[in-house]
């Protein structure tokens, strides 16, 4: 087989090998080499020299090297590549440019503005002071282009400097500078900010300014400019007026009166954005017509609802009109069917009031009629906040075994709120309804709702008995839940009958009733019966269950079993165990808490961290100082979240100490919450300036 032909002398791809190998040689020719690599045709070898010239950035002669690029070379390519090196070396470059300003063409002191914006070292900041006064109208535009990008590093002085040239003879300067502090979303006091309004080049910008200001004096520039001939005013307008609308002090009730006074165009050019292709645009669009109170704007808010990103800024502007967009909003949804969904019925329930008029009722009924479940979840609950008397017969018949668990859980909720406003209504329902018919389900969410319904408590719970024979399982969990919330010693045969369920959800309500059932003396019969299940019950979920339902009965005297549940090697029992012993401030169980710290399973040591937290002994703090030596890091991440909740000079000597050590950058955060300090520079994130003291 004959070998490979060799790659030509002039392959792009053997000039960037050429290239890759001058990182490991002393050559004396390399800083030329890499200088005229810089300048190469090819993309592929230019970006290998500027990855080896930042790899050997010691060298001095290689920073002089490149600097002389920005005097001796008029190749385009090649200064870019000398200006991305230079921007990434730092300290030595920013210096060795700093000697050189005076000695650089106009040309040359842009490129080495380029340089030291980019850095993003603070360091630099002397040099673009010094050239932010440069004779040079284009050199001093670069500064503030500069400026902007070393905004990072110090904000306010940035900011303060850019303020300085919104007085500059230059247009093209002033523009520059305004157009920076937009960039940096800084803010400028009203005396400041209403001249660059008037300044008919500058008033796009300025409106800009003006959203980020909150400062509703912008208002009326911000509703004028809708009506401009410029689609970039318009736009700018209509974002600003949205911003004010939100942030300014009394912004959407001036915002609505500075509408009206402006020519219907306005607001049609606000119709139009909330079609718009740009997003922004139809967000602001939406945010405006908010305040906008005629069809179109319900229309339009009401069709923006099928789109998830606006969504909710949708949502918000139809919820801004208040009750009286209620009928409005109904009578849209019944005249176009096609705009109901979930959100929009939710919304009507929100902006009506009780009592349910008959157009917002023949809207939620339709939308029970849907194949949509999350749409008659939201119809249901609606009915639950505006129902009346006459609204328990809507729903009730949602509570059907054919019906799905969501469905009937919102019924559910819906009827027995309907039956806390209407109890006589309600109890007439409960009385007509067989525990085994088809209205068994709503009369038992009746009762779980009053604490009863059939005039008397023995009554109750023999109807409640019957229906858990049922063979829907849903019922069974319903009727065991209203014995419960009746709450009467009567109710726990039936009950304890309910721990042989074959649904794992009938049973869970049966632990949580016997918690909560109680003798004529107050004492809590279910006491026994779940210390039954805690001894014989193989099942964890029912274990940790039993074990929150002896907390719900307050009785003293299942502490010892349940600080014995504390130390359990299933970490469901014994977190719920130490949930229990949370309510308990005995010295035996603080002792029990504080040995829960040594269980192996960390989130078993979090329940106890956060059980801990709020006792005022001594060792406590020590103990949570202990535990920021843990060796899992969301164990020490909360044990610094709660010292740092912590009086006293042990608290802050512990913290400081871990600080010292601590290498998961998440547990450091913690660590500097908790002692007062800025986060670390990766999720720090700076503040806008006001620049009312600036002149």
């Amino acid at each position: 087989m004959s070998a490979p032909p060799e790659e030509p002398a002039t392959h792009p791809e053997q000039r960037r090998r050429a290239v890759a190998e001058l990182e490991h040689t002393q050559d004396p020719g390399r800083v030329a080499a890499l200088v005229a690599a810089l300048g190469d045709d090819d993309w592929r070898v230019r970006k290998e020299a500027i990855r080896v010239a930042v790899a050997v950035s010691a060298q001095p002669e290689l920073v002089r090297a490149l600097l002389d690029v920005f005097d001796a070379s008029d190749d385009v390519g090649l200064r870019n590549a000398a200006v991305e090196v230079l921007a990434r070396l730092g300290e030595a470059a920013i210096e060795a440019l700093t000697q050189r300003l005076p000695g650089l063409d106009a040309d040359g002191r842009k490129l080495a503005l380029e340089v030291l914006g980019r850095s993003g070292d603070e360091r630099a900041l002397p040099a673009v002071e010094f050239l932010r006064h440069d004779r040079d109208e284009n050199v001093r535009l670069a500064a503030l282009d500069a400026l902007v990008l070393l905004g990072e590093v110090n904000l306010p002085l940035c900011a303060a400097w850019l303020a300085e040239h919104l007085t500059a003879q230059s247009l093209a300067e002033r523009q520059t500078a305004l157009e920076g502090l937009n960039q940096l979303a800084a803010t400028l006091p009203w005396e400041r900010l209403e001249p660059l309004l008037e300044e008919p080049q500058l008033r796009r910008a300025a409106l800009v300014t003006a959203g980020q200001s909150a400062d509703g004096r912008a208002l009326p520039w911000a509703a004028r400019a809708l009506g401009a001939e410029g689609r970039a005013l318009r736009e700018a307008g209509l974002v600003a007026l949205a911003q004010l609308i939100e942030r300014a002090p009394g912004g959407a009730a001036s915002a609505a009166r500075e509408l009206r006074s402006q020519p219907p165009r306005a607001l049609d050019v606000v119709y139009e954005a909330a079609s718009a292709p740009a997003l922004e645009q139809r967000r602001s669009a939406l945010v405006v017509l908010g305040v906008v109170e005629t069809p179109e704007a319900l229309r339009r808010c009401v069709e923006a609802l099928s789109d998830d990103r606006i969504a909710e800024v949708a949502a918000g502007a139809l919820l801004g009109h208040g009750e009286r967009a209620g009928e409005p909003l109904a009578r849209l949804l019944l005249d176009e069917p096609a705009l109901v969904s979930a959100l929009a019925v939710e919304v009507l329930g929100r902006l009506s009031a009780p009592p349910l008029t008959p157009c917002v009722r023949a809207v939620l009924l339709r939308a029970l009629e849907s194949e949509e479940l999350e749409l008659r979840v939201v119809a249901l609950t609606a009915f639950g906040q505006l129902g009346d008397a006459a609204a328990l017969s809507d729903v009730a018949g949602f509570l059907a075994g054919h019906h799905p668990p969501a469905v009937r859980r919102a019924a559910a909720a819906g009827l027995g709120a309907i039956a806390q406003r209407f109890p006589e209504a309600a109890r007439a329902l409960v009385a007509a309804a067989a525990p085994t018919s088809d209205a068994a389900p709503a009369a038992v969410a009746v009762m779980a709702a009053l604490g009863g319904g059939r005039g008397s408590t023995a009554r109750d719970v023999e109807y409640l008995t019957l229906a858990l024979a049922s063979p829907d399982a849903t019922l069974r969990h319903a009727a065991v839940t209203a014995l419960g919330k009746l709450g009467s010693h009567l109710g726990l045969t039936a009950v304890v009958f309910a721990l042989s369920d074959e649904e794992l959800e009938v049973q869970l309500a049966a632990l949580r009733a016997l918690g909560e059932l109680r003798a004529p003396d107050g004492g809590a019969v279910g006491k026994d019966a779940l210390l039954r299940v805690l001894r014989d019950e193989p099942e964890v979920q029912l274990v940790a269950a039993a074990v929150e339902a002896l907390g719900a009965t307050r009785d003293a005297q299942v502490g010892a079993e349940v600080r014995r549940l504390m130390r359990d090697n299933r970490p469901a029992v014994a977190v719920a165990a130490v949930a229990v012993m949370a309510a308990f401030t005995d010295e035996a169980s603080i002792a029990s808490l504080l040995e829960a710290l040594s269980h192996p399973a960390t989130e078993v040591v979090k329940a106890a961290l956060s059980a801990l937290a709020g006792a005022a002994e001594a060792r406590v703090t020590a103990h949570l100082g202990a535990a920021l030596d843990h060796e899992a890091w969301d164990v020490r991440r909360l044990a610094a979240d709660l010292l740092g909740l912590r009086e006293g000079a042990l608290a802050r000597e512990l913290l400081l100490a871990r600080l010292r050590t601590e290498q998961e950058p998440l547990v450091i955060d913690a660590l500097q919450r908790a002692l007062g300090r800025p986060e670390s520079p990766a999720r720090r994130r700076a503040s806008s300036p006001e620049l009312g003291s600036l002149r």
